[in-house]
């Protein structure tokens, strides 16, 4: 008896579960004339189809506020965490591309956090790490309190600075410099206003701050899968936090380079900036600078706290002190960091100076080719104007067809300057000087433009 897919039980679940009908004819024909029989055919469809099904649902939901924290967030281990990298799938886990770590380097790097008494790994990773001596398919889970420390989200004038999590801290330093930046202004001819005072009197300062202006929703997304993982009591592997490690390292990575003297400078200069357009009142510049720079130090400090996450990244153990090429460009490699984005204010003087340079010979390029355009338009076509009214002052002298004439000089020498400011011929024969000659035409101009000076 030939099986009747369209009364079927899975056939009829599927289609109000939203699968099209026509999508579920496809699969099953195409395992059909792949030689599947009856049994293989619907057992396959049923799981081919239930994987699309469940893809589809995790594409088309869209999370927003508490619904997001409600239900969207527990199944953020297959949607808020995936890859940022443009190769990658869409939807794909940031588990999937987080590199296989060797159970030595898992040990190595938590036996570290503990004996310098980071928050990765308590006793319950301890058990895990002496398991994966035996059985290396242990898995590698983040100690609670370490999320608690990364996730918790607090408004950043709520509470005191040094109490911030990683999350909150990055919200501190989006808001600040957006601040600083003229973003938040009411208007935007006043945000401009603010932006332009700030690039022309500190430009490294303008480039420093617009490093912390961007937030990803993406990673928004990952502390909020984290913040609901600790609040339920959920265990999350390490590679979980493969998203807000690479972009604390990457801020850090960027700009530690700049002298915390420079960063003052530079905070002195955006808020001058902004108290010269009236926002905010000196109080509120006063409070920007110390959340600021206090968020700077936490950075370092969750920078340290997510080291062992990093050595799972790059499968290696080093120490922390170790500042060899080789490590450097490993964590490079896995933050996406080029080493010329990162922020020096040497750098940055010398691409400026580049920068300056290419300009102004793009200037001088351009004068020239104006020039050289000049030179090659014909004086009747530019001075068309001018010429028709010396024509009319100046009539049979041919004055307007300038380019035509082989001999302009003349006409001028024995019917216009015959008793006053004649040309100093000299010895030499005023016929001779021919149109291309371009004194011809000065010669004329410039008695012309005196004798009317004269007789004014």
């Amino acid at each position: 008896m030939a099986f009747d897919l369209r009364s079927s039980d899975l056939y009829r679940s599927l289609v109000e579960q939203g699968t099209p009908a026509e999508e579920i004819e496809r699969v099953y024909r195409r395992l059909r004339e792949l030689g599947y029989g009856e049994d293989d055919a619907r057992a396959r469809l049923e799981r081919s189809l239930r994987r699309v099904h469940g893809d589809r649902a995790v594409s088309d939901r869209r999370y927003t506020g508490d619904q997001r924290r409600a239900d969207g967030v527990a199944a953020a281990g297959v949607a808020t965490e995936s890859a940022s990298r443009p190769d990658e799938r869409p939807h794909r886990r940031m588990e999937d591309w987080y590199p296989p770590v060797s159970p030595s380097v898992r040990r190595a790097a938590n036996s570290w956090a503990r004996r310098n008494g980071l928050l990765i790994a308590g006793l319950r990773e301890w058990w895990f790490d002496l398991l994966s001596t035996l059985f290396p398919s242990v898995p590698d889970r983040v100690a609670p309190r370490l999320l608690d420390a990364l996730a918790r989200r607090r408004h950043y004038l709520a509470e005191n600075p040094y109490n911030y999590s990683l999350a909150t801290t990055l919200d501190a330093l989006y808001s600040v410099s957006r601040l600083f930046l003229g973003r938040t202004a009411g208007k935007p001819e006043d945000g401009r206003a603010i932006a332009d005072a700030l690039k022309r009197r500190d430009p490294f300062g303008f480039e420093y701050l617009s490093r912390f202006e961007h937030y990803d929703e993406m990673l928004r997304g990952s502390f909020a899968y984290l913040e609901l993982a600790y609040d339920q009591g959920t265990t999350v592997d390490v590679a979980a936090l493969a998203r807000v490690t690479r972009e604390a390292y990457r801020l850090t990575l960027a700009t530690e380079l700049v002298p915390r003297q420079r960063v003052d400078k530079v905070l002195e200069a955006a808020g001058d900036a902004l108290a010269a357009y009236g926002r905010p009142g000196s109080a509120g510049i006063t409070d920007a600078n110390a959340v600021f720079r206090i968020c700077l130090d936490n950075l370092q400090r969750f920078r340290r706290e997510l080291y062992p996450v990093v050595l799972r990244a790059i499968d290696s153990f080093y120490e922390e002190g170790d500042t060899s090429p080789e490590k450097r460009q490993k964590i490079l490699e896995f933050i996406d960091l080029r080493p010329s984005d990162i922020l020096t204010v040497k750098r940055f003087a010398a691409a400026e100076a580049e920068r300056r340079e290419r300009q102004l010979a793009e200037q001088a390029t351009i004068e020239i080719v104006k020039v050289e355009r000049e030179k090659a338009e014909r004086v009747t076509e530019r001075f068309g104007a001018v010429l028709e009214t010396l024509a009319a002052l100046f009539p049979d002298s041919g004055i307007e067809g300038i380019d035509q004439q082989p001999y302009l000089l003349p006409y001028f020498d024995d019917r216009v300057f015959t008793t006053s400011l004649p040309f100093d011929h000299g010895t030499a024969n005023v016929e001779l000087v021919s149109r291309t000659d371009p004194i011809a035409v000065i010669l004329v101009m410039h008695r012309i433009v005196d004798d009317l000076l004269s007789a004014v």
